[in-house]
């Protein structure tokens, strides 16, 4: 990441929100290219504000799915 802000334009379900980021190009469209993997799977007929939340919950259980495994991790090289 870069420390300069910047104005990008994301999709997120049916809807375009310009926002401001310091991510650079890679980042930004790994993190977007996740999000819409998620949203893509989502019904059409759910209103933005549940595919946000949908996406808000996916996004908080794979970060816990993910400090799950750096604890064990972590666990196994305190043991070594």
């Amino acid at each position: 990441m870069t420390s300069s802000l910047r104005d990008v334009t994301i999709k997120v379900g049916r809807s375009v929100y310009h926002v401001r980021t310091s991510l650079d190009d890679e980042s930004l469209m790994r993190v977007t290219k996740l999000m819409a993997e998620f949203t893509g799977e989502l019904e059409h007929t759910l209103d933005q504000e549940k595919i946000l939340l949908l996406l808000c919950l996916q996004l908080g259980w794979t970060l816990e799915k993910i400090r799950s495994k750096i604890d064990v991790f972590s666990e196994e090289l305190e043991k070594q």
